[in-house]
């Protein structure tokens, strides 16, 4: 059986622009957390702060539960989560969030590069320090010549 996931403290150095590190590093601790769930053959994990704090060994503040839905939102946008289920508490305003991840989440989250290597339609998120060549259909086309 493989060993749970640890949050890799390196991942959060990286910079992007738009994200602090901590937004990326609450998304690679929630996809780190589905991770050791479904190692765990957990057919329903129940999204929250704390357990996915306990189970990847958050350093410093805590999380927050918007955080971690938040995270969850996104990493279900970028395919790494199949879906959300919102169950509505019994009795309680809350909702219960239950994500799913895919193939490619567990790849992301056993791979080097962590949710900042994810490519999202028509964008690759590349960490810094490797070239990034232009897309070939960008070259202009030759001009004729008179």
């Amino acid at each position: 059986m493989e060993k749970p996931a640890m949050l890799r403290l390196d991942s959060t150095a990286r910079t992007t622009p738009g994200c602090s590190d901590r937004q990326w590093a609450v998304r690679e601790a929630v996809l780190k957390w589905a991770h050791n769930e479904d190692l765990l053959d957990n057919p329903v994990p129940v999204l929250g702060a704390f357990v996915v704090g306990a189970s990847v060994g958050w350093p410093g503040e805590s999380l927050t539960d918007d955080e971690v839905v938040r995270a969850s939102l996104w990493l279900t946008r970028m395919g790494l989560f199949n879906s959300v289920d919102l169950d509505p508490a019994f009795g309680h305003r809350a909702t219960i969030y239950r994500p799913r991840i895919t193939a490619e989440g567990i790849r992301v989250a056993r791979g080097p590069d962590g949710v900042r290597g994810v490519s999202w339609p028509g964008i690759t998120i590349r960490p810094p320090g490797r070239p990034t060549l232009p897309p070939r259909d960008l070259t202009p086309p030759p001009q004729p010549t008179a």
